[in-house]
């Protein structure tokens, strides 16, 4: 078995200094904002932010690949990207989050030719913090 691809864009996203989520087609995760807000009390969640495309372009056999990208709040669409593979190269995802949002959904679907090969990578995918003055927060600094 090949190992799941990490490029995306020219980065590899399993190298030093970057970090990377990878769903295959048909598969999705949602996270509670809720629970992150009652995790790191002071802090406001302001946005999702990360790099993202289809880390392949062509089957094992040669054929094109495609996959669809989708972005949810309480499962209202708020990003996607249909029939993508990585000739589409990578393309950069800013989602606002207001202070009612309740579960943020990424999920990968297939293009339309079948599941094989269809990777979709959010790279370097974080929830940028605002502090009590407003501020947003720098990356080393947010609360773990």
């Amino acid at each position: 078995m090949n190992a799941a691809p990490t490029e995306l864009g020219g980065i590899d996203y399993a190298s030093s200094g970057h970090c990377g989520l990878l769903l295959h087609a048909n598969k999705g995760i949602a996270f509670d904002l809720q629970a992150i807000r009652r995790a790191n009390p002071g802090w406001r969640l302001a946005r999702f932010r990360a790099v993202a495309g289809n880390t392949e372009a062509a089957s094992a056999q040669g054929g094109p690949v495609y996959a669809d990208l989708w972005v949810f709040v309480d499962g209202q669409s708020r990003f996607q990207r249909r029939q993508i593979n990585r000739i589409n190269g990578a393309f950069p995802i800013a989602i606002s989050l207001s202070e009612n949002d309740r579960f943020l959904t990424l999920v990968a679907t297939d293009g339309g030719n079948g599941i094989a090969w269809d990777w979709i990578m959010f790279g370097d995918p974080r929830l940028e913090m605002l502090d009590a003055s407003g501020r947003e927060v720098q990356r080393e600094n947010v609360p773990r």
